[in-house]
């Protein structure tokens, strides 16, 4: 079992594979890729709320199809929304707000 891993020790180092791992811990991979992934949520799931209030038509069920969660998840998410669209100012601004900055943080991490 040892000289089997000294044996891909010894294939990995100085292969294309090795600087290929060595490239992406130097740009830091794992966590942007994660924060980007976060920054995408915060700003799309507020801007899917706002449409959602705005549109004629429930979209919760689409949405639920669209992303195949189980009868609990839909449940859950079903509840975000409500049945008859409500078009309060203060939760539109504050959608705004946070697609926005969702956004913004979405092209900040791009660089």
């Amino acid at each position: 079992m040892r000289t089997l891993a000294v044996a891909v020790r010894r294939r990995f180092e100085g292969s294309p594979a090795q600087t290929f791992t060595r490239h992406l811990a130097a740009l830091d991979f794992a966590n942007t890729i994660v924060l980007f992934g976060a920054a995408l949520l915060i700003s799309v799931l507020p801007f899917i709320i706002l449409l959602s209030s705005l549109a004629n038509h429930r979209i919760d069920t689409d949405l639920s199809r669209h992303i195949g969660l189980n009868s609990q998840g839909a449940r859950i998410v079903s509840q975000l929304f409500r049945a008859s669209p409500a078009h309060s100012a203060a939760a539109i601004a504050a959608a705004l707000v946070f697609a926005t900055a969702g956004t913004m943080a979405v092209a900040g991490s791009c660089r």
